[in-house]
């Protein structure tokens, strides 16, 4: 398991997270709780991470990590997040979380 996958897994659990507007949109669409996106990434084997093209970004080099991983139920998410720093903390900041479909992969 990756260190990046370790450390996300990490502030989840200790549920330093981040819920945008977009992810709590597309987790009410799928009839998604917070605690299932939760569980699909504790449950997740690997992680992908590609370049930030937001205009949104914090930083030039910031990297977007996309995550697919099942409920203890077995239900497939997927969710893309960052990691960002605030004034406390490490944080991660779910973007994207919904049902694994075909349009998604």
């Amino acid at each position: 398991m990756s260190n990046i996958l370790i450390q996300i897994k990490q502030l989840v659990l200790r549920r330093q997270i981040v819920w945008t507007a977009q992810s709590e949109s597309q987790m009410a669409a799928d009839d998604l709780t917070r605690d299932e996106v939760i569980e699909s990434i504790v449950n997740a084997r690997s992680v992908k991470s590609k370049r930030s093209t937001s205009q949104y970004r914090r930083s030039p080099s910031e990297k977007v990590y996309i995550i697919s991983g099942r409920t203890f139920g077995g239900l497939m998410i997927y969710t893309k997040g960052v990691i960002r720093h605030d004034e406390t903390a490490d944080k991660f900041y779910v973007m994207i979380s919904a049902k694994r479909s075909e349009r998604l992969s």
